[in-house]
């Protein structure tokens, strides 16, 4: 059994943890508990490498013997981030980077960050990270179908939007009005990101998304794979 602290952005991806992350990983013996990032009471947003920090260090202070994730999205980072800077020069310089690469480079530069600001604690190998790409909404669009049984058409505009991104729902975003989020409300105005997003989730379930997105199956992949035993 293994067990994982995961500070997280708000709370659409604190639902996500609790309702259907956290019992697809529990089935497999690995338990995972989502906070928000900040203080309690805190409605998300604002993700900064000082306020992550200090949840980090909170996270510490209540256990020692857990290990920690993030779930953040790559486009809300403040420009202190770790890696933030090398990754802009390299997309400022023309150069093309995956979510793969993108995912990877934060990895690195968060885990050795954060190693040097809590060196006693292990946290090269006690911290797991994980970035959307974009947004969490993205990996609604792992199973398009699954909005038929919710919403009235709509279908082909979903369709067509991961066909132009590669079939690939981590891809999907341009600019901040087209994230995934947005693209799906303006396909559905009646589309609750808490209420409907959940649901969505557990109907397409982690194996189906975990196929078609490959940064977010890197991270389940290496949650189960953690040691049972007190890290």
């Amino acid at each position: 059994m293994s067990e994982v602290y995961c500070i997280v952005e708000g709370h659409a991806e604190q639902a996500f943890i609790r309702h259907v992350l956290a019992p697809y990983l529990a089935e497999r013996g690995c338990f995972i508990y989502a906070w928000i990032l900040g203080k309690p009471g805190h409605k998300g947003g604002n993700v900064t490498y000082e306020r992550f920090t200090n949840d980090v260090h909170r996270c510490l202070r209540t256990r020692n013997d857990v290990y920690i994730t993030s779930m953040f999205d790559y486009f809300r980072l403040d420009v202190n981030w770790p890696g933030i800077r090398e990754l802009h020069h390299n997309i400022d310089s023309g150069k093309a980077l995956s979510p793969f690469e993108i995912l990877s480079t934060l990895s690195e530069y968060t885990k050795t960050a954060l190693s040097q600001r809590f060196p006693n604690h292990s946290l090269a190998r006690k911290f797991i990270p994980y970035f959307s790409i974009h947004e969490y909404e993205a990996l609604l669009f792992s199973d398009i179908n699954i909005f038929s049984k919710h919403f009235h058409g709509g279908l082909q505009q979903l369709n067509d939007i991961l066909l132009a991104h590669h079939n690939n729902p981590e891809l999907i975003n341009t600019r901040p009005e087209h994230a995934p989020s947005k693209r799906i409300q303006r396909i559905y105005p009646q589309y609750k990101k808490i209420q409907h997003g959940n649901t969505i989730a557990q109907e397409i379930g982690i194996p189906t998304i975990s196929n078609m997105c490959r940064c977010f199956n890197t991270w389940v992949t290496s949650l189960l794979s953690l040691e049972t035993t007190n890290p």
